[in-house]
């Protein structure tokens, strides 16, 4: 908003361009004759130096060149003409601003001049009115300090017999202090007694408790070295138990094995007697006897086998 207020819109872009094109025209105008006559030396020396190269070497490179930097200055002049236009336009629009703002400022020097007087106005009627205020509080100042004087004066006289109180009371504390210091000096000095009774029983009692401590000393090596010979002696007598269960085992595992034999041999015998009676063979082959008991065995026999 300040901004605005202080340097106004910019004008529109259609309205600058109207503007330039008009600066553009006059400003042909009035150049128009010595245009024609730079122009006319410049395009002498140009069909000069064309004439020249075309004789010399049938080419006309220059007339390029000189095309080339004809249009460049041409297009560079206009721009510069153009970019004149637009300064000699914002030239103008500043100095419109320029006269807006003076007009502005004087305006604001004036209500600031007002508004300085009234400052002046209300700065005396302050001052007038701060010395009033100034001048009750002197007066409210001094009746409070002799109020404060009066009850100081009381609070003094309070504190005057609080400090006989406390002296009372200190000389009071003094002396309970000497008699709690006399007593706890015998206090101290019964204890240190008996502090050093007991010193002494306790040395008395670590000597004891060394000597009871060197014996069990002597007595735990005793004990370790009838242990030591235990242990050996165990030892011994694990390696000949363990011997013994060795060949008490052997025996055993001998003796089930004998064991064994015998019962799978008498199982054999078993077998083969049996095998022997029923095939008929060794002992138990049948003897041979008479035709007719024969015949009478075999029917017998073939009855049997019958069944």
């Amino acid at each position: 908003m300040f901004l605005n207020f202080r340097f106004g819109d910019v004008p529109n872009d259609e309205v600058i361009n109207i503007q330039k094109t008009k600066l553009f025209d006059v400003s042909k105008e009035h150049t128009k004759f010595d245009k024609i006559h730079k122009n006319r030396a410049f395009l002498q020396e140009t069909m000069r130096a064309v004439l020249t190269e075309l004789g010399t070497s049938h080419t006309f490179t220059c007339l390029t060149e000189v095309m080339y930097n004809v249009t460049r200055m041409k297009k560079d002049e206009e721009d510069l003409i153009l970019e004149g236009v637009g300064k000699a336009v914002e030239l103008t629009y500043l100095k419109n601003r320029l006269r807006q703002e003076q007009i502005q400022r004087a305006n604001d020097i004036g209500i600031r001049e007002e508004l300085i007087a009234k400052l002046k106005d209300d700065l005396q009627n302050q001052f007038f009115q701060n010395q009033m205020e100034q001048e009750f509080v002197n007066r409210w100042e001094s009746a409070r300090c002799e109020q404060n004087t009066e009850r100081l004066d009381k609070t003094v006289s309070g504190l005057k017999e609080q400090e006989d109180l406390l002296k009372h009371n200190t000389d009071t504390e003094m002396r309970v202090h000497s008699d709690t210091i006399n007593f706890l000096s015998k206090a101290i000095e019964k204890i240190e007694k008996e502090q050093q009774s007991w010193m002494n029983k306790y040395d008395s009692e670590m000597d004891e408790r060394e000597v009871e401590l060197s014996l069990l000393k002597n007595k735990k090596a005793e004990d370790y070295k009838e242990l030591e010979d235990l242990a050996l002696v165990f030892h011994h007598h694990q390696t000949e138990i363990d011997d013994y269960l060795d060949v008490k085992e052997v025996k055993q595992q001998t003796l089930a094995h004998e064991t064994l034999l015998n019962r799978s041999a008498l199982l054999i015998q078993d077998w083969w007697k049996y095998t022997m009676y029923r095939k008929k063979l060794g002992p138990y082959k049948p003897q041979k006897k008479d035709k007719k008991g024969d015949k009478g065995k075999g029917k017998k026999g073939g009855k049997k086998k019958k069944k």
